[in-house]
C-alpha cells in the first residue's frame, strides 16, 4: 500500500476512505480489469461458421489480452490469488468464482456446436488452456506461438460436433 499510495501521490487514508480496505481495492481493480480486457469476446465467437472455428477465435482473442502491449502480459483473473495466504480466502474463493463464471461464459458461447455434458467439458478444458496461456505469456510466451498452439487446439476440434 506505501507503494502504491506514493505512485498515487496520495496519503494511506485517503486511499482507505476511498476503498475501504485492501481487498475491496483489490475487487474494483478485478472489476475493472475485466470491464477493460474482456477474455471471452462473445461477438466475435457468435460469427464462427463451425466449432473449430469458435474455438480458434476464442483462443485467439484471449491470447490477444494476455499477450497485449497495452496491459501487463498474463491475466489478473486466471493467475490471480493462486496461492494465497488462509487471512484472504474469502478473496481467492471470489475469485475462483469468477474463473468459474469464465468458464460457464465459455459454455454458453459453445452451446450452438455442442451439447451437454459434453459442452461443460469442453468449457472446463478450454478454460484450463486459458489460463495456461496466460501463464505462459507471462513467462515470456509470445503472441505467434501461443497461437500456433491454438491453431493446435482448433484443428483438434475440426471433426468434433
Amino acid at each position: 500500500m506505501g507503494e502504491l499510495t506514493k505512485a498515487i501521490g496520495v496519503a494511506p487514508p485517503s486511499l482507505y476512505g476511498v476503498f475501504g480496505s485492501k481487498a475491496s481495492l483489490y475487487r474494483r481493480a478485478l472489476d475493472r480489469y475485466s470491464q477493460q480486457f474482456p477474455l471471452v469476446e462473445g461477438n466475435v465467437v457468435r460469427e464462427a461458421d463451425s466449432l473449430a472455428q469458435a474455438v480458434r477465435m476464442l483462443l485467439a482473442t484471449a491470447i490477444e489480452v494476455v499477450t497485449s502491449s497495452a496491459g501487463e502480459r498474463s491475466c489478473m483473473v486466471s493467475s490471480g490469488m493462486l496461492c494465497a495466504h488462509p487471512d484472504h480466502d474469502d478473496l481467492a474463493k471470489e475469485l475462483g468464482q469468477r474463473r468459474d463464471g469464465f468458464r460457464l461464459e465459455i459454455a454458453t458461447l459453445l452451446a450452438p456446436w455442442i451439447e451437454p455434458p459434453r459442452l461443460y467439458s469442453v468449457a472446463r478444458h478450454l478454460a484450463a488452456v486459458l489460463q495456461g496461456f496466460s501463464i505462459q505469456a507471462r513467462d515470456g510466451a509470445t503472441r505467434e506461438e501461443l497461437l500456433e498452439t491454438a491453431d493446435e487446439i482448433a484443428r483438434g476440434f475440426s471433426d468434433s460436433r
